[in-house]
């Protein structure tokens, strides 16, 4: 447990975290044998009126580090991926620093601003709860953590003028933003303009994606980004989910529009591992296409992949235990699992993924990360990032992991 010291009164962190009013924040820490790293006061332009945040993560016995940060942010808005809304609970990775603390440290990159012109007093300090005692994480846990690889899937809603408060223009700075946190990201309803908009602003990622009625710039894509100091492409393609996959534009069985799957071999700068990247979008109205949908991605698992990694992500439209993603989850080579189910640190954020714009339906389910054994999965959130007005970024939440290659000794357990 965290404590906090706010004008002179003592906070507890816990579970869910919520954003805390005060004007100013001093951290004591010394009775714990471990001093603040960082720490300044409000400013940075920001117009505070009485008004700041201050927040602190959850630390339990079990789990250190990844859960262990208290912080605050003063700074530009550029350079913030979550948006942090006054009186909103957190989850317990709410949010970490992009830059190391102190040169034996590395912290992985996600980030918080806030809204209704609200910036934070900035307090950082990084601690570990061992059992007994507190303690420091030491270099080869700061070496595990950068060695991860952050995969996002997300339905970023198509562009809709009739969309009233919730149209592109109004969402679009927050999409990015939340979608530079990832090192992969497969997106979901993009047409030509948004992608475009989504390369002007996130130029750090390069994507491979074709729209789903030619086949070149027209309708929706399923498109693939990737960090390009991280990784390279290897190969690429676009199937379309329906009998004919190769035909452009085709659709299939039952549904209601074309549908495509798109896929990326990428090679791992850092040590040349190979990952198959697969993204989708099953058809909202065809039970018979979304169910040949599973069964057709995981025949073609079974059939490409070989001791390759895969990740297959997406809006599926459908819930964990419906036939279609039974289906994917078929493969009998090759099989898929979920990521959710796999990740070694408790699944945090919201139940379900979808909210109309409206409100978040608990459990409903529908967007996805399937991962085969050779994948570790380290951490599973569902996010839920609002505009400087408070309101959702898309009718989705996106859902992102952390994953790193599993071994020989993890996978023989």
């Amino acid at each position: 447990m965290l404590r906090i010291i706010v004008n002179g009164n003592l906070y507890l962190s816990d579970m869910p975290l919520r954003v805390l009013p005060c004007l100013e924040i001093a951290e004591s820490l010394e009775d714990f044998g471990c001093e603040p790293f960082l720490k300044f006061g409000v400013r940075s332009g920001a117009d505070v009126s009485g008004k700041c945040f201050s927040l602190a993560s959850y630390v339990d016995n079990s789990v250190s580090y990844r859960h262990s940060i208290c912080w605050n942010f003063v700074g530009r808005a550029k350079q913030f991926r979550r948006q942090v809304a006054f009186g909103r609970a957190l989850d317990s990775n709410g949010v970490l620093f992009p830059l190391p603390i102190r040169k034996d440290l590395t912290v992985i990159d996600r980030l918080a601003f806030f809204t209704d012109g609200v910036m934070a007093v900035v307090l950082l300090c990084l601690c570990v709860v061992a059992p007994t005692a507190w303690g420091q994480p030491g270099v080869e846990l700061a070496k595990n953590e950068q060695s991860g690889i952050k995969v996002m899937t997300y339905n970023v809603r198509y562009l809709n003028k009739s969309d009233g408060p919730d149209v592109w223009a109004n969402r679009r700075e927050t999409v990015i933003a939340t979608i530079t946190e990832a090192d992969i990201v497969g997106l979901q309803e993009p047409v030509l303009k948004q992608l475009d908009d989504i390369k002007a602003g996130a130029p750090e990622l390069q994507w491979f994606g074709v729209g789903r009625d030619d086949g070149k710039d027209g309708g929706e894509f399923a498109a693939i980004g990737f960090r390009r100091d991280r990784f390279k492409a290897i190969d690429q393609g676009t199937l379309w989910l329906s009998e004919t996959p190769e035909i452009v534009g085709s659709k299939g069985w039952d549904a209601a529009l074309p549908r495509t799957l798109t896929w990326m071999l990428l090679e791992d700068l850092s040590n040349s591992k190979q990952w198959y990247i697969l993204n989708t979008h099953f058809d909202h109205r065809g039970s018979l296409a979304r169910e040949n949908s599973g069964k057709g991605i995981a025949q073609l698992v079974d059939r490409k992949a070989g001791k390759i990694p895969v990740i297959v992500m997406g809006d599926l439209n459908a819930s964990v235990d419906s036939v279609p993603l039974k289906n994917l989850r078929s493969g009998s080579v090759v099989p898929l699992r979920d990521a959710r189910d796999q990740s070694s640190l408790p699944a945090t954020g919201p139940t379900g993924t979808f909210n109309r714009f409206e409100a978040i339906e608990d459990g409903r389910r529908i967007d996805h990360i399937m991962v085969t054994d050779q994948v570790n999965v380290h951490s599973h959130q569902t996010l839920n990032p609002l505009t400087p007005a408070g309101r959702f970024a898309s009718d989705h939440l996106p859902v992102m992991i952390e994953v790193s290659l599993a071994t020989e000794a993890d996978n023989a357990e």
